[in-house]
């Protein structure tokens, strides 16, 4: 019982979700110590999976951030001609489209509801054709 508490203790303490207890018999102590590891296992698990979400998370949203923020910043300048700066607004105004799709999945996701599974038809050129027109959108212009 005491090494049970210490692991507890120490668990609470560092934050260390490594930590096991040598589970000695299959009494009712031998088996809450073999629980308290199962948990301890459950745990780091679900922390790596949260540390991986917010990882990926925030790699999808610094790609708009960062070009509806390039976009804007060339607006402020004011030295863009008519069609170029009406360019950086459309561009702008999609990446701000995608950050806002992506903060309502995040939302979602954080309320923890489970989402139920749908099935939709694709059109593969439809997603393909808005894939390059993304892809078009944040390459570099030239000016020719």
């Amino acid at each position: 019982m005491r090494r049970l508490t210490a692991a507890a203790e120490n668990v609470a303490t560092t934050g260390d979700l490594s930590e096991r207890v040598t589970v000695e018999g299959s009494d009712e102590l031998g088996r809450l110590a073999g629980r308290f590891n199962a948990m301890l296992v459950a745990l780091e698990k679900s922390v790596g999976a949260q540390r991986r979400l917010v990882a990926d998370a925030s790699h999808e949203l610094r790609t708009p951030l960062t070009a509806a923020r390039t976009n804007v910043d060339l607006l402020r300048e004011g030295k863009l001609p008519a069609e170029e700066a009406q360019h950086a607004l459309d561009e702008a105004s999609v990446e701000l489209a995608a950050l806002t799709r992506l903060v309502a999945d995040l939302v979602e996701l954080a309320r923890g509801e489970e989402r139920k599974l749908r099935i939709d038809d694709v059109q593969l050129d439809d997603l393909v054709a808005g894939v390059v027109e993304r892809a078009q959108a944040r390459a570099p212009r030239s000016h020719s």
